[in-house]
């Protein structure tokens, strides 16, 4: 976008040339206006163009930082998943204190990933909405969900 908005100098130029040249040479009025119209209206298009892709852009990015997150959520419970199916319930105080004080910062983190969980349901919908690669957010969210 910056360098379209560097270049409308040009584009304005030409046409203040092209109004200079109709205004000395009447006669070349037609073909001035002609081409005048085709190179504006090919700069709209430039424009629409680049603001549409601008925004698929960010669109995408949004969608992979999303997907991202997910995976982090999911690494998370597959690590956790593994501590909980952990067999070991020490086997005197010391360890078994131990074992309750991971147990408990476990809790708080499960809650704090709840959050997370909910946030992510949020964006799920919010992409979703905007028509953002519904197939993969859908994907991811149904994947953490699990």
């Amino acid at each position: 976008m910056a360098e379209l908005a560097a270049n409308k100098d040009r584009l304005d130029k030409v046409h203040q040339n092209g109004d200079d040249l109709v205004r000395e040479k009447p006669e070349t009025a037609d073909v001035v206006n002609d081409r005048l119209r085709q190179l504006q209206e090919q700069w709209d298009e430039l424009e629409n163009t680049t603001q549409s892709k601008a925004q698929k852009l960010f669109d995408a990015n949004k969608a992979e930082l999303f997907a991202q997150s997910c995976d982090d959520v999911d690494t998370w419970i597959n690590d956790i998943d593994t501590q909980v199916k952990s067999e070991d319930y020490g086997h005197d105080l010391t360890s078994v204190n131990i074992l309750i004080k991971r147990q408990q910062l476990l809790e708080k983190d499960v809650d704090i990933k709840r959050q997370q969980m909910l946030e992510l349901q949020n964006q799920a919908e919010v992409l979703r909405n905007e028509g953002s690669i519904v197939d993969e957010v859908d994907g991811k969210r149904v994947q953490v969900e699990e």
